[in-house]
């Protein structure tokens, strides 16, 4: 089922409205995405927050790599949702995802994540994110995402 998204809303519009998509009961990971807060929207930059709990946690009681990986891809396709004006509407398909893992976030730290967009263009879309454990600074870790325009 494809996202309708309305171009002419705002940016926190469309965001939210995404993020309520990637809520539905019984999809991959539904139930961390109640849990991911907007701190900030924009067409070149979204913010968001989310406090690492023991489901998102791997056997060592760090943030899954998977996981990990998860909320990129979410979070910067949120991003290009949010900066869409005519192209991605509905955030395109993965092209390429790829994940530095720098340091570990632990059960109860709060963490952003920063997702910047770098280029939106007809066909393709390239973003920027970073995971920051918010209390340190610390990077958790970086990723870049490429997205294809499948509309």
């Amino acid at each position: 089922m494809a996202l309708k998204v309305d171009p002419k809303r705002s940016v926190a519009e469309r965001l939210q409205n995404y993020l309520r998509s990637a809520n539905r009961r019984g999809q991959f990971l539904s139930s961390l995405w109640p849990r991911v807060s907007v701190i900030e929207v924009s067409p070149t930059k979204s913010v968001f927050e989310l406090t690492v709990t023991g489901d998102d946690c791997n056997g060592l009681g760090s943030l899954h790599g998977g996981c990990t990986a998860s909320i990129i891809d979410v979070c910067s396709t949120g991003a290009i949702i949010a900066a869409a004006t005519k192209y991605f509407v509905h955030g395109g398909v993965s092209n390429d995802l790829t994940i530095s893992y720098v340091s570990a976030a632990k059960e109860g730290d709060v963490v952003l994540i920063e997702c910047s967009i770098i280029k939106l263009g007809k066909s393709l879309a390239n973003t920027h994110t970073v995971i920051r454990n918010k209390n340190t600074g610390q990077v958790v870790a970086m990723g870049s995402h490429t997205k294809f325009n499948s509309e």
